[in-house]
């Protein structure tokens, strides 16, 4: 049930059209999401379903059920917004061998499938000894597979080379995304503290696809 009513003098407002009509399709209003998450539970919460939570924190905004959990900003065929954002301000090694740089930077955000995502990672760079270069990546933790080549340089780098790409993907339901990095013929250094904070964005642009 949903969609568009009138009721007419003498006619009767059921329980039924009471939640359909007026409950399920307004605009409720929660002091912090853990009040939303307390009240509407289990059945009660319906595929598409908005409300607003006014905790005056960075949690504040709308939010739009998606029949398997609330999601932050409008509804399906809208752009979220960031999704992760972190940092991570001390200096890291990376060897010649593919592994993550740290596992601060990892998204901590529920994922679903049909999203586009724009991935930027920055960072300052230098590398152990002359020549070489580095590759950066993103990483789909959850399910052991590469997103995209993120960054690649195959020359020599001084302290001062900096970092600062982006790449679109789909998004992978239940996906924990993170950043990969190794030397290519040398170590190569990440200065999150001597120069800059290393950091790694995860921004919603859009649907790629059907709701899921």
């Amino acid at each position: 049930m949903g969609g568009y009513k009138k009721w007419n003098t003498s006619d009767v407002l059921t329980a039924a059209d009471l939640n359909a009509y007026c409950s399920f399709q307004s605009v409720m209003v929660f002091a912090t999401t853990a009040a939303r998450d307390a009240a509407i539970t289990g059945a009660n919460k319906i595929d598409g379903m908005v409300c607003y939570v006014s905790s005056g924190d960075s949690s504040e905004g709308l939010y739009t059920y998606n029949g398997s959990s609330w999601t932050k900003g409008p509804g399906w065929n809208a752009p979220w917004g960031i999704r992760t954002a972190k940092t991570d301000s001390t200096d890291r090694v990376r060897t010649t061998t593919m592994a993550e740089l740290a596992t601060g930077l990892r998204s901590t955000e529920t994922y679903i499938a049909n999203r586009w995502l724009r991935f930027t990672f920055v960072a300052n760079v230098s590398e152990g000894s002359a020549g070489g270069g580095f590759v950066a990546e993103v990483y789909n933790n959850t399910t052991s597979t590469t997103v995209g080549r993120m960054a690649q340089v195959y020359s020599t780098i001084a302290s001062g080379y900096q970092i600062s790409n982006s790449i679109v993907a789909q998004s992978a339901a239940g996906a924990v995304y993170t950043i990969r990095m190794q030397g290519v013929t040398y170590s190569v250094n990440v200065l999150g503290s001597t120069v800059g904070t290393t950091r790694f964005f995860v921004e919603d642009i859009g649907p790629s696809g059907n709701p899921v």
